[in-house]
């Protein structure tokens, strides 16, 4: 009986021994993984994220508009002719305007015949006329000239000339050599935002980490618009280059 219960004796000491080292290594586990995090955590509090900002404004070296000629006809060729006289008559007054020839592009020509509706809108067997357009397009750098003087193209409606004309257009041609110029003055920007809040906070740039640029934002001056996919604003002659970088630096 002695020898059976020295045995449960031992038995039991064996157990807790076994649960005690089960329950150290579970502490071990645990804290480990919270003194992890806990490094984690102090490491991610020691990067600093700031954002850089530069703004140009700029002019638009290009232009563009389009000019919609029409003309009605008994036939093809009345249609035709007529339609050439309204472009002929376009066509001289640009020339006349001051742009060149080479900036001028004809579109090819559409046409449908035209037939009398009943009283219920519904096109019947009388045929009308025929009709048909082109357009006409302008791309130029002579952006000021686009400006100042598109709009004389009215005057040819008292002339007879069956037309309409667009809102002209203006890009910027050489827009990488902006961006350059605009990420160098961002990062500078954002260099210095970064160094203010480190001084602030007892501490010390250290390395770049990380540089994301963000989506340039081309808007008309003075525009607060913004969109995820970027704004280009085609509308303005004058505009607005923006340009926003993320960086991450060592905080020492």
């Amino acid at each position: 009986m002695k020898e059976i219960d020295l045995m449960k004796e031992k038995g039991f000491k064996y157990g807790v021994q076994i649960t005690a080292t089960i329950i150290i290594a579970a502490a071990v586990i645990i804290s480990s993984g919270m003194l992890s995090k806990f490094f984690i955590k102090i490491r991610k509090e020691k990067n600093l994220s700031v954002k850089g900002y530069a703004e140009q404004i700029v002019n638009s070296d290009v232009a563009k508009f389009y000019i919609n000629v029409r003309a009605r006809g008994a036939n093809l060729e009345d249609m035709y002719a007529r339609l050439q006289l309204s472009k002929d008559k376009i066509i001289a007054k640009l020339l006349h305007m001051g742009f060149k020839e080479e900036e001028i592009t004809l579109g090819s020509i559409c046409h449908e015949s035209v037939y009398k509706k009943n009283d219920k809108g519904i096109d019947t067997n009388e045929f009308l006329y025929l009709s048909g357009n082109r357009s006409i397009e302008v791309v130029t750098k002579q952006v000021e000239l686009v400006s100042a003087k598109y709009r004389q193209l009215d005057v040819l409606l008292s002339d007879g000339v069956d037309m309409s004309t667009g809102t002209p257009e203006y890009f910027i041609s050489n827009l990488d050599r902006y961006k350059l110029v605009l990420l160098k003055k961002a990062t500078a920007n954002g260099l210095e935002r970064a160094k203010v809040l480190a001084e602030n906070s007892n501490g010390q740039i250290g390395r770049l980490l990380e540089a994301r640029q963000g989506i340039i934002q081309i808007t008309s001056p003075y525009s607060t618009e913004t969109s995820y996919g970027g704004v280009y604003d085609t509308e303005s002659l004058e505009k607005s280059i923006k340009v926003v970088v993320t960086l991450e630096y060592l905080l020492e």
